[in-house]
């Protein structure tokens, strides 16, 4: 038998493979990286960089921003950090400039709509309050498409319910 047909041979992977796969296995149970976790943030508070910017945010006006600014939150950061970053806005009432009307007006969303979303929203009246969103054809083509219903009040989008995905 040939040196590449016995690297091939699935026994003889199995034989020799599995110490090393039990030693991952064991690793990421030291480390406590089989569960879900570690996707949780590694504390409960926000760096202290990401401490100062949440001060900057508490000590001024709330402003709109545009959706470009809102994708870049955090972008300086620990992985983590936006999320604080964006609870401090969402709470001094942020707003995201990322919604347009059939009329071409453009409606702000509230930050939480925003993180949902995460891009631009094409946005048809039903009602006073309910409205129908869908984002751009681009995104649909690229298999990132969202549709729905919109809640709007005093011209802010205070919340959105996906119906559709592609």
């Amino acid at each position: 038998m040939e040196a590449s047909g016995l690297l091939l041979d699935p026994a003889i992977f199995i034989v020799l493979g599995w110490p090393v796969l039990v030693i991952a296995a064991r690793r990421d149970e030291r480390c406590g990286l089989t569960s879900m976790d570690s996707w949780e943030p590694a504390s409960d508070e926000p760096t202290a960089k990401a401490a100062a910017r949440i001060a900057e945010i508490e000590a001024g006006p709330p402003r709109c921003m545009t959706l470009h600014e809102f994708q870049r939150i955090g972008h300086d950061l620990a992985w983590f950090d936006a999320a604080f970053i964006k609870q401090a806005m969402a709470k001094r009432g942020y707003l995201v400039a990322m919604a347009t009307t059939g009329t071409g007006d453009s409606l702000p969303v509230k930050i939480e709509v925003a993180s949902e979303i995460g891009q631009p929203l094409l946005l048809t009246e039903v009602s006073p309050n309910v409205w129908r969103f869908s984002t751009c054809d681009d995104s649909w083509m690229h298999l990132a498409g969202r549709a729905g219903d919109a809640c709007v009040r005093d011209g802010i989008v205070v919340s959105v319910f996906v119906t559709m995905m592609s």
